[in-house]
């Protein structure tokens, strides 16, 4: 494809410089030559960038470095772009650099933001950084900077369960976004709200036509946003069984991946696929996806997002009775970045503990999911099954404490008709003596969202329902 405007521009001025350069003349208006060269470049690398055209964006930016290493906006352009790619250490040496320049306040702003990401567990955290660097970015008029801010302030808030709350900074980060043209973070923004349309209290038939909405709205022409709204749209679909559906969406996504080259792609899309097979009753497959994820996530030096996969997969080895393949994974879990987090370990733990344990298993289940006030309908249920389904004691004190059960957090949800279907591995209530070693419900919670790291919902929380034919088999 021919390339015109800034990047033909910037190619004409460079070849230029270096035939002067070659020639020993390095006067006056070798440098002028070179730095309107390094300049058109980093224009149209950033242009790139802004469409999702990493690879075109990349060879941009990297000229114009090369041309003026002390370019602050073509450094920084280099070092995110190099992150998306998967060169995450060359990305985040370059964005160090950046953020260490108090000459370029912006610059360095964006720069502490996207290292915040890389690092999540590091403190004070991506929220916290949002906050501080919202300002900066408020004062510079810089579109791309508030749509990224309130991106991970929402984001903060989808992990803390309470996706209604997000729902301000959604709109903001998409709003923001839409006015820069910038698609990786219209992308991340519409994502985000796919997640919290498939995690939140919104009813799956309502979140599906919502989902549908924005992809019509936004998708047309940007294949970055088609991808961040077809795995959440896919997982809405499996929660109605509707495979046909799920598995289109989940196909064009995977297609325009591929082709767009965020290596984070490698570890997400494997995720919502394996979410869609558990919901469907595969859960074989599912962890062999889980698999692929966490050595995907492992390459790139992802810490946060292999501690999502793990939560997923020993979350789905307990429901197919192999402990000690769930330990495992537990095994693996890294430091987490909020009480969510730990609330899912703290129940997978309980889980484990129910037959042998039973004072310890209260323990782990009751300590943490009392701090955990979610909006989820979703997480909420699961916390009920992590709980009644597998200990008679918790199943005692819940019965008498009152409130919700799982099948009424799920029929909240609007799954399918409760009439339909049971909440798979969820204690007969009349059976007091039920001991909750029969197989348990899939829990799967990841949410990319779009370019950006850190995009998560609760962790491992997807619970299912099965349909009474298949709970038998």
């Amino acid at each position: 494809m021919a390339r015109t405007g800034d990047g033909a521009v910037g190619g004409h001025l460079e070849r230029a410089y270096r035939y002067r350069a070659e020639l020993g003349l390095l006067d006056d208006r070798a440098r002028e030559l070179r730095d309107r060269a390094a300049a058109a470049l980093a224009r149209a690398g950033a242009q790139a960038a802004a469409r999702s055209d990493l690879h075109w964006a990349h060879g941009l930016l990297e000229r114009a470095v090369e041309l003026r290493p002390d370019a602050t906006r073509a450094v920084l352009g280099l070092g995110e772009v190099r992150v998306a790619l998967g060169r995450t250490e060359e990305g985040a040496e370059l964005l160090r650099t950046v953020r260490d320049l108090p000459a370029a306040p912006v610059e360095s702003a964006h720069a502490r933001l996207a290292l915040a990401v890389l690092d999540p567990t590091a403190p004070p955290g991506p929220a916290a950084t949002a906050r501080a660097v919202l300002p900066v970015f408020e004062a510079a008029g810089d579109a791309v900077g508030r749509a990224r801010a309130h991106l991970r302030l929402a984001q903060q808030l989808q992990q803390s369960g309470r996706h209604e709350e997000a729902e301000r900074d959604h709109a903001r980060a998409l709003e923001h976004a839409v006015a820069a043209g910038a698609e990786p973070e219209r992308a991340g923004a519409l994502g985000a709200i796919g997640i919290s349309l498939w995690r939140g209290p919104v009813p799956v038939p309502e979140a599906v036509e919502r989902c549908r909405t924005l992809l019509t709205a936004h998708g047309a022409g940007r294949p970055t946003v088609r991808v961040t709204l077809n795995c959440p749209l896919a997982v809405l679909y499996g929660l109605q069984e509707r495979s046909d559906e799920a598995y289109a969406c989940l196909a064009e996504a995977e297609r325009l991946a591929g082709k767009l080259g965020f290596a984070e792609a490698e570890v997400f899309l494997p995720v919502f696929r394996a979410t869609v097979e558990a919901l469907l009753g595969r859960g074989a497959e599912a962890l062999e996806l889980l698999a692929r994820a966490d050595a995907a996530a492992r390459r790139m030096g992802a810490a946060g997002m292999r501690t999502a996969v793990a939560l997923d997969a020993a979350r789905l080895e307990l429901d197919a009775g192999a402990e000690d393949r769930a330990v495992e994974w537990l095994a693996t879990v890294g430091e987490l970045s909020g009480p969510s987090g730990a609330d899912a370990v703290d129940r997978l733990r309980a889980r484990l503990a129910a037959r042998e344990r039973p004072d310890e298993a209260l323990h782990h289940a009751e300590g943490r999911t009392r701090l955990l006030l979610t909006d989820s309908p979703l997480v909420q249920a699961t916390a009920e099954l992590d709980g009644p389904a597998r200990s008679p004691r918790w199943a005692s004190r819940r019965r008498r404490g009152g409130g919700p059960s799982a099948a009424d957090h799920f029929a909240g949800k609007g799954h399918l008709p409760p009439g339909d279907r049971v909440p798979h591995g969820a204690a007969p209530p009349e059976d007091e003596n039920h001991d909750g070693h029969g197989h348990g419900g899939h829990g799967h919670g990841h949410g990319h969202g779009g370019p950006g790291r850190d995009n998560h919902g609760e962790g491992g929380e997807l619970t299912r329902w099965a349909p009474r034919e298949r709970r038998r088999q």
